[in-house]
């Protein structure tokens, strides 16, 4: 089933309610606007309408992750905790800031959570002035969020084939096959 992007409707709907609009103020005799001012004022309703979409079509929020961080002075393996900005749409697809706050010590944690929660403060704001991570250099295209329509077209037949594949890698890269 193939679903219309978020934002296809509302623009649609803001368009058609722009020229029935103008064709009652005709029809009413209120207005003189011609055939070329009609199709432009229809026009900037339907661009007006993708953008306020477009706007709200992603969602900001902070995902954190383990990383190796080496070894500490005992030869211990040290785990530290990585943050970063997701953005998602509605469909469930996913965008990673490439911008990363890691914390290596516990102490260091909560600083690092408070500067990942600013940064989505003002991707936020990016994305509701029209900002869109599918675009950006600075953003790169993660999973989709598990059980969503986007999770659903990804397929898990194309999850195996990375995950082999990335075990592949680490194989070779270990001196295997």
């Amino acid at each position: 089933m193939k679903t219309q992007p978020v934002g296809v409707t509302a623009a649609a709907r803001a368009h058609r309610a722009a020229v029935a609009a103008l064709d009652a103020a005709r029809c009413a005799g209120e207005s003189d606007v011609g055939p070329w001012e009609e199709a432009a004022a229809a026009a900037d309703a339907l661009d007006a309408a993708r953008l306020a979409a477009r706007a709200m079509a992603f969602t900001a929020r902070v995902r954190g992750d383990i990383f190796d961080a080496g070894l500490d002075e005992d030869g211990q393996q040290r785990l530290g905790e990585s943050f970063s900005v997701l953005a998602e749409d509605a469909a469930g697809n996913r965008w990673a800031s490439y911008r990363r706050f890691r914390a290596v010590t516990p102490g260091a944690r909560d600083g690092a959570r408070r500067d990942a929660e600013a940064y989505r403060g003002i991707v936020e704001r990016a994305l509701a002035r029209g900002g869109d991570p599918r675009t950006s250099a600075k953003w790169s295209r993660v999973e989709p969020r598990h059980a969503s329509p986007a999770w659903a077209q990804h397929g898990e037949a194309d999850q195996c084939y990375r995950e082999d594949d990335l075990a592949d890698t680490f194989t070779r890269a270990a001196g295997g096959r």
